[in-house]
């Protein structure tokens, strides 16, 4: 987050512009090692170049590493919906996060992955196929009924993506 004065534990902390090479300053931060998990939560939709951020991940990760990622669902029943009724990515209009603009859509994400020298092990849903944050059971429901008669969508309110550098 931008707001440092939110952080008042006593972790190591660097402040770093993600859109900017960032590595070096992890590195200078913490130590010249390779790290073994990287977690990016909620974080790649505000970046205009999501690419940049999971390549500079690959930088700090070790060849055994994992970089965990999530990001809003645009596949979703319920967004698929919204954008049939609304043509609005849900998360991504008025009434979500104003900072979201770089939706990751999972059926492209293996190719961002893949340039930015990753191997998708794992996209998962969360939470399971019948919550969804926010969202009126009626409306739910509905969608669940469209995505019928259509191409099926991704599960979920959220995407979990397990990356797995490649060696």
């Amino acid at each position: 987050d931008r707001d440092e004065a939110q952080f008042a534990g006593k972790s190591l902390f660097l402040k770093a512009d993600l859109e900017r090479p960032f590595a070096g300053a992890v590195r200078g931060r913490f130590g010249d090692r390779q790290f073994r998990m990287i977690t990016g939560i909620e974080i790649i939709e505000p970046l205009a170049n999501p690419t940049h951020f999971i390549q500079e991940c690959r930088a700090l990760l070790g060849t055994s590493g994992i970089l965990i990622l999530t990001s809003p669902n645009p596949e979703s029943p319920p967004a698929r919906l919204k954008f049939l009724t609304q043509a609005e990515l849900r998360h991504f209009d008025a009434a979500g996060d104003p900072t979201h603009i770089t939706p990751i859509f999972p059926r492209l994400f293996p190719r961002l992955a893949t340039r930015a020298g990753f191997e998708i092990e794992a996209i998962l849903p969360a939470p399971d196929a019948r919550n969804y944050h926010g969202t009126r059971s009626w409306i739910a429901m509905t969608a669940g009924l469209v995505c019928r008669f259509v191409r099926p969508g991704r599960p979920g309110d959220v995407n979990v993506f397990l990356l797995r550098p490649r060696v």
